[in-house]
């Protein structure tokens, strides 16, 4: 098996059949991946005003109620 490039990250896992698998990804993919992930995110609630979470927390009650 090759060794793995400078710079990328491997994962071994085992499938539930039992064989190795091998992923690969790039320390710059991994790194673009996060800065979408957390560009889609809301704020955490620490991060919030008052305001601003009195009116996610009824965005979010509404939600539920539409769902019921």
């Amino acid at each position: 098996m090759e060794r793995a490039q400078e710079n990328s990250l491997e994962i071994l896992t085992r499938n539930n059949v039992g064989q190795t698998v091998s992923t690969e990804a790039s320390a710059e993919k991994l790194s673009v991946g996060h800065q979408m992930a957390n560009r889609r995110s809301p704020p955490a609630f620490c991060d919030m005003t008052p305001d601003q979470l009195s009116s996610s927390v009824l965005h979010k009650a509404k939600q539920n109620s539409k769902l019921s």
